[in-house]
């Protein structure tokens, strides 16, 4: 046994670059055929373009679009020699990216990422270029758990993990499961950093230690928010199901991390931009980078802005949003909260960065709604607060509003 592993280890090396393409690709398709709607235009939610001049593709030909798009990534499952393709995949996702910012799902983020470095392949026959390309995905991956462990170092954190999932499973759970949940609710952060350097260092046994904990991590994701638990952003299950597969065949065995190999190849141009994208640029999250971009995977940290209207101001609003609205807290009043929203309709959380909270707040203080109705805004960091208790701003004051900042007082309700 030990001698066909070996075996395998060498002969077949080139299998195992393979896989983790296939499985990324696997993923991409997966993660867009589930978030459909995301990628087309004929939806409700408004689509938040990077660029004004740059917004969604007309109707009908969205579909053709996406169509497309589905197709270059069936095309490159079975094409694998045909760099083009792949090119072709990179160039529309880009495409789909800039066209709106909800599209910019951590998901999305990695799977692109990690295809980059397959470009190089097959090329000019540098030696080591396969073992570069795969260790361009090895750095993002121990990026990738390292600062999703670093930003769950916050208070928001241990608030978010209660509300978002020992409260809602204590329905579901059996008591002495919830407990124990609750007691590894401290150790998440340390463990993810600690996955992300055990797949770093250089001895066998200790990367493989990473390995299993890595696995073990997205399995422990999956029983919480997959069908025996919240049953909740089934977008993301799929992603998680390709990296327990990715880790092991980037990781297990390998003779080496491929450091000089993506020094002594044309690869590392490419690896020198993701060191920057994966690994620096997280540091500077929240605040100058994004926070998807930077890997806060389930860390608390998000803020979120929601609309409250009474019946009167309702009557505004297109008929097709009314689905979307939830029961206030006081009767008569409705909230239009924009998570909630997203994921029932296109199966994905928006990214909650600040200049998108702002965008949307705009979009809706300007309709024209009746004199004398009641209309605000809310806005806080979702889980940092145990009741809500902050600031609401009117239409007007939303309107002229060029950053949210920080709530200003306390707020009691209306």
């Amino acid at each position: 046994m030990r001698i066909g592993w070996q075996r395998w280890r060498t002969d077949h090396w080139p299998s195992r670059l393979e896989a983790v393409r296939v499985l990324l690709l696997l993923g991409l398709l997966l993660g867009v055929l589930i978030s459909w709607r995301l990628w087309i235009t004929d939806r409700v939610f408004p689509h938040l373009p990077v660029f004004e001049w740059l917004g969604p593709t007309p109707q009908s030909w969205d579909k053709v679009l996406l169509g497309v798009y589905l197709l270059l990534i069936v095309a490159c499952l079975f094409r694998p020699a045909c760099r083009w393709t792949l090119g072709a995949v990179l160039g529309v996702s880009l495409l789909l990216a800039l066209q709106d910012q909800i599209r910019w799902q951590p998901w999305f983020y990695v799977y692109l990422v990690g295809l980059v470095g397959y470009l190089h392949l097959p090329g000019r026959n540098w030696e080591g270029t396969g073992t570069a390309v795969l260790g361009l995905v090895r750095i993002l991956l121990v990026c990738m758990y390292f600062w999703s462990g670093f930003h769950k170092l916050h208070h928001a954190y241990g608030n978010m993990f209660e509300q978002a999932f020992i409260g809602p499973l204590g329905e579901r759970w059996p008591e002495w499961a919830v407990d124990l949940l609750r007691e590894t609710q401290g150790s998440a952060p340390w463990m993810e950093m600690l996955i992300a350097l055990l797949l770093l260092l250089p001895v066998p046994i200790v990367r493989q230690m990473g390995i299993v904990l890595a696995v073990g991590t997205h399995l422990f994701i999956l029983l919480l928010i997959g069908p025996l638990g919240l049953d909740y952003n089934g977008v993301v299950w799929p992603w998680n199901v390709c990296m327990i597969l990715v880790v092991p065949l980037a990781f297990w065995q390998i003779p080496s991390f491929g450091w000089r190999e993506l020094a002594v190849t044309p690869v590392r141009y490419c690896a020198a931009v993701l060191v920057v994208l994966v690994a620096i640029m997280p540091a500077f999250s929240p605040g100058r980078w994004d926070r998807y971009l930077s890997f806060h995977l389930y860390s608390g940290q998000g803020q979120r802005i929601m609309v409250v209207l009474d019946d009167r101001a309702v009557e505004v609003l297109p008929q097709e949003l009314r689905p979307y609205l939830l029961p206030g807290r006081s009767k008569g009043l409705h909230e239009l909260r924009f998570k909630e929203w997203t994921l029932k309709e296109l199966k994905v959380p928006y990214p909650t960065e600040e200049r998108i909270n702002l965008r949307l707040g705009k979009q809706f203080a300007a309709l024209p709604y009746p004199q004398g109705s009641m209309v605000f805004f809310y806005y806080d960091y979702e889980f940092e607060l145990n009741e809500r208790g902050w600031d609401k701003f009117s239409p007007g004051e939303m309107l002229k509003m060029e950053t949210l900042g920080e709530p200003r007082r306390p707020y009691k309700g209306p």
